[in-house]
């Protein structure tokens, strides 16, 4: 059962991953590279600062995508 959990968990980081890359990349017309890194730190937690998005699309992403972070850093220390 733990290794399931695992599983669906790393499953539902990486299509965090692929989904915020991809739409940050449409929205605020990053590079793939700038996208990834953004949402990695963001839904890290780690938040650096020095990518910020701009539109309000991407701001209301960026808001849902933190809550994302916290919960899966949430579900692990659970």
């Amino acid at each position: 059962m733990k290794k399931r959990h695992l599983f669906l968990s790393i499953i539902f980081f990486i299509l965090i991953l692929v989904v915020g890359t991809f739409t940050y990349n449409y929205v605020e017309g990053w590079s793939l590279l700038d996208s990834l890194y953004f949402v990695v730190i963001t839904v890290t937690t780690i938040g650096y600062g020095d990518l910020a998005p701009i539109t309000n699309l991407g701001k209301i992403l960026t808001m849902i995508l933190s809550f994302f972070g916290v919960a899966i850093d949430r579900k692990s220390v659970v």
